[in-house]
């Protein structure tokens, strides 16, 4: 280093500082941006998940109508599943445009590959939809159809989880999809009940299908509790109640005791499926206050990380201004003060005695070897 420039060896100096500072308030920077980058994703799959769940909404609808027409002969249903069909286009519709403008590719092989398989799916319904009018397939097999269609609607949604790294927002959609998964063995639910009421009798698979389906929603309902907010939980609890909620519980003991009552009572089909299509709805109303939530959570967050972002650049370019301007001051400082003096010393050198001695008046020790110089001048 002795053969280095003093103006070299501060601006050395002052690097190794001036760079662990600029990293790391770059990581900071970077972080915020992924942040907001990322909530920004999720956002966007969370705004389309509503939407996608309308086509599932319907759906579970449909299901429950065809299984209560199928196992009735034709009797039930006949007037409101062509209805329901018509509600379930038009949410199919609203999706299909939704997706117009939806990157898939860009979040990734699941997600693209899942809603591929979707439309895949849903290419099939008119075909079903014919069988089932024409009485063509069984119960078993409609739900066949049908229930996997559903799933792999619900699989888009699913796959939020994997998109985010925020706890809060993880727990948040892992509350939501647990929901879904629950509302979704309710239409099962209401499509076995359907089957069973119109047919006048719980055929042994069908009712524990049935039982099954119960256990099933209460062990989502538990996952979803886990993950759930306290208002979220709170507002569950004050949704769930009434007598619609209660006719249904009424409705599914004399299902589950048929087997050994032999008798489905006074449960008309139809009965059946307007009530619990009715407590459905009361969940759809849940599930829509989560999706609101999900939404409102994420774009916070995203707000809050993109103003991080922008504070902390701001901060960042501020700083690097101020120490460039430090440095060149700190260095010039020294530097200029000796080149003058270095002109000087050689002038004396050179016997000009002539020559002006700069930096006499200083205080720092540039001033004090300038007094020596010009003591060495005087003599």
């Amino acid at each position: 280093m002795k053969n280095t420039k003093i103006g070299t060896r501060i601006i050395i100096a002052l690097a190794f500082p001036v760079v662990a500072m600029l990293v790391f308030s770059g990581f900071m920077v970077v972080e915020k941006y992924q942040t907001k980058k990322e909530m920004g994703r999720v956002l966007e799959l969370a705004e389309l998940a509503p939407v996608i769940s309308a086509v599932a909404h319907e759906l579970q609808k449909e299901r429950g109508m065809s299984a209560g027409f199928i196992a009735s002969k034709g009797v039930k249903f006949a007037r409101d599943l062509p209805e329901q069909r018509k509600l379930t286009n038009e949410k199919r519709t609203a999706m299909a445009e939704a997706l117009k403008t939806f990157d898939a590719e860009s979040f990734g092989d699941g997600i693209s590959e899942n809603i591929a398989e979707a439309k895949k799916a849903l290419g099939n319904l008119a075909s079903k939809r014919t069988d089932v009018t024409a009485r063509k397939i069984t119960v078993p097999q409609m739900a066949g159809y049908y229930t996997p269609t559903i799933g792999a609607l619900l699989h888009i949604v699913e796959d939020m989880s994997g998109l985010s790294t925020e706890f809060h927002i993880t727990t948040a959609i892992n509350a939501y999809t647990a929901f879904l998964q629950g509302k979704e063995r309710a239409g099962i639910e209401r499509a076995m009940g359907a089957g069973g009421f119109g047919a006048h009798q719980f055929k042994p698979v069908i009712h524990h299908k049935f039982v099954q389906l119960i256990a099933m929603q209460k062990t989502f309902l538990g996952r979803f509790n886990i993950h759930a907010s306290q208002e979220q939980k709170a507002f569950y609890k004050s949704t769930m109640t009434g007598p619609v909620v209660d006719e249904v519980n009424r409705m599914r003991k004399i299902a589950i005791d048929s087997p050994i009552t032999g008798s489905t009572g006074d449960v008309d089909a139809t009965h059946w499926f307007k009530t619990i299509t009715a407590k459905i709805n009361l969940l759809k109303t849940v599930e829509d206050k989560i999706a609101s939530d999900l939404q409102a959570s994420t774009a916070a967050i995203e707000t809050a990380a993109l103003t991080a972002f922008i504070v902390l650049a701001v901060i960042t370019l501020v700083l690097m201004i101020l120490t460039a301007a430090m440095v060149y001051y700190v260095v010039t400082g020294i530097t200029r003060p000796l080149a003058d003096m270095t002109d000087a010393m050689s002038a004396l050198a050179e016997g000009d005695k002539k020559v002006e001695v700069p930096g006499t008046d200083r205080g720092d020790e540039i001033g004090a070897m300038a007094e020596t110089v010009q003591v060495f001048k005087d003599n």
